[in-house]
């Protein structure tokens, strides 16, 4: 999963880069659900999905992009657990 935290942070670096610091912070906020547990991963899952679609009319196509292919990696990743 370290290739996924790069690139969640890539995402994070792009949106401040754009001012759009108010979503890199509510992503950020939920990064603290991963505790090392399948739950957390979950939890972080579905509160990560809720923020992509309430903003994702904010996101440029790119951001937009980004942010789908790391929910489609999770979700992949989930699943083969």
């Amino acid at each position: 999963m370290n290739d996924f935290w790069i690139k969640f942070g890539e995402l994070i670096n792009l949106l401040k880069e754009e001012n759009k610091q108010h979503i890199a912070s509510e992503l950020k906020e939920v990064q603290f659900y991963v505790n090392g547990l399948t739950d957390g991963w979950y939890n972080f899952k579905e509160v990560y999905n809720k923020i992509i679609q309430y903003r994702k009319y904010e996101l440029t196509k790119h951001q937009l992009y980004l942010a789908l292919n790391l929910l489609n990696k999770l979700e992949a990743w989930l699943l083969s657990r």
